[in-house]
C-alpha cells in the first residue's frame, strides 16, 4: 500500500490538518477483489472499467473510488456470465 501526503504549500496550511490518502498497487487491488492482476490489466486496457491515475513510474495508483469501481463491474460480471472464481473450480 502507497500512503501518499498532500501537502500543497506549508505556509499556507496553518491551522489546517493534513490530508492522507490510501492508496494501493494493482497486485493489491487484484487480491483485495479476488482476480488475478492481468485481469484487473485486461479490464484497464479494453477500457471495461476507467484507468486509475498513474505515479511518477507510470504504475497504475489505485484509490478506494477506483477499487469500488472494480469490485462493481467484477459484481455485474458475475450476475451476468459464469465467471470463474480465482483458486475455485466450478
Amino acid at each position: 500500500m502507497v500512503i501518499c501526503l498532500i501537502v500543497p504549500n506549508l505556509k499556507l496550511m496553518k491551522g489546517l490538518k493534513v490530508r492522507l490518502m490510501k492508496r494501493w498497487k494493482t497486485g493489491e487491488v487484484a487480491k483485495l477483489i479476488n482476480v488475478t492482476k492481468r485481469t484487473l490489466q485486461n479490464w484497464l486496457h479494453s477500457e471495461k472499467i476507467p484507468q486509475p491515475q498513474k505515479d511518477e513510474n507510470g504504475y497504475y495508483i489505485w484509490t478506494e473510488t477506483d477499487i469500488k469501481t472494480a469490485q462493481s463491474y467484477l459484481q455485474r460480471l458475475k450476475a451476468t456470465t459464469r465467471y470463474r472464481i480465482r483458486g475455485q473450480d466450478r
